[in-house]
């Protein structure tokens, strides 16, 4: 097999079907594809176990995004290691292929394609996927001392990664989340680059509450702080905020949703502040870590 396919799933019966029917309808064909599930409770198993899937189950306290991407690449047999979100789908039957093709450049170690919201996304949701992935390809590598985040991005909603580099420079398990950019900080600091395709398009966006986007950005916060504040890159400047914004009120405007600006600035100020708090996660006591993060039980004392 020259790729290998990882999806991580529980509890994903709305969406495992259309992920897995848009993979097998690829026209590019020497792949595996290899489930692993951490203990669903609803028909994920049942619809998985209709596609010819490796399929493979842990204990649901196993689950860690960086420590399961890692045991997944140790199960592939391909030369590229593709991962892709259970609550994702190929747009086209291109998918697979887009990815794949960039590494006919030696200095590439990985990919990662275009998101574009389902329909029942927010058009918060909408905006926001359009202005962080474009339809401009990019090759992203490291370059002088004025290094920004947006030069590390990447992401395993949809990816792909030569395996031999991802064996030897694994996801770090340190990380609350964003496990993707600090994979990808470490290989872009060793000379190798990123590539951003934007003809790989997979469907995939979440309808956040305030109460979940709050809490899923102090995470962001905190992990930006561990991999990029640490090692000396610069945040986005405040133009590239107030571009974001000038962007919103533009499409709501073209969308003739302009009821919606109180509630969208409301949404993106709940974002900024728990961003911002995750940032300084080091000031609060271990307990309102906790209560405050998306993800509680990545917060193990000693480990951050």
């Amino acid at each position: 097999m020259e790729a290998s396919i990882v999806i991580l799933c529980k509890n994903e019966e709305k969406n495992i079907g259309l992920c897995l029917s848009g993979i097998y309808a690829q026209q590019y064909k020497d792949f595996e594809v290899i489930v692993i599930d951490s203990g669903s409770t609803d028909r994920t198993l049942e619809i998985t176990k209709d596609y010819p899937v490796r399929l493979y189950q842990i204990k649901p306290e196993e689950f860690k995004h960086a420590h399961t991407r890692n045991y997944g690449a140790s199960l592939c047999g391909g030369e590229y290691v593709v991962f892709i979100t259970a609550d994702a789908y190929p747009q086209d039957d291109m998918w697979l292929g887009n990815l794949l093709e960039n590494f006919d450049d030696p200095s590439v170690a990985g990919v990662y394609g275009r998101q574009i919201a389902k329909s029942t996304a927010y058009p918060m949701e909408q905006c926001f996927l359009d202005f962080y992935y474009t339809q401009e390809k990019r090759v992203q590598r490291l370059e002088g001392p004025q290094t920004k985040v947006k030069d590390v991005f990447f992401s395993n909603v949809t990816s792909a990664i030569r395996k031999t580099l991802l064996i030897e420079n694994p996801f770090p398990e340190d990380v609350v989340m964003a496990e993707d950019f600090a994979w990808a900080l470490s290989v872009l600091q060793k000379g190798h680059a990123i590539v951003y395709e934007p003809k790989a398009v997979v469907y995939h966006s979440h309808n956040y509450t305030f109460e979940q986007a709050f809490k899923r950005f102090f995470d962001v916060g905190a992990a930006h702080r561990n991999i990029f504040q640490q090692n000396g890159f610069r945040a986005e400047n405040s133009a590239t905020g107030a571009e974001y914004l000038k962007k919103e009120f533009l499409f709501l405007l073209q969308e003739k949703k302009m009821h919606l600006l109180p509630w969208a600035w409301f949404y993106n100020a709940t974002k900024f502040i728990g961003f911002f708090l995750g940032s300084h996660y080091r000031m609060f006591p271990h307990f309102l870590i906790r209560r405050l993060s998306l993800n509680p039980k990545y917060w193990e004392k000693g480990k951050l």
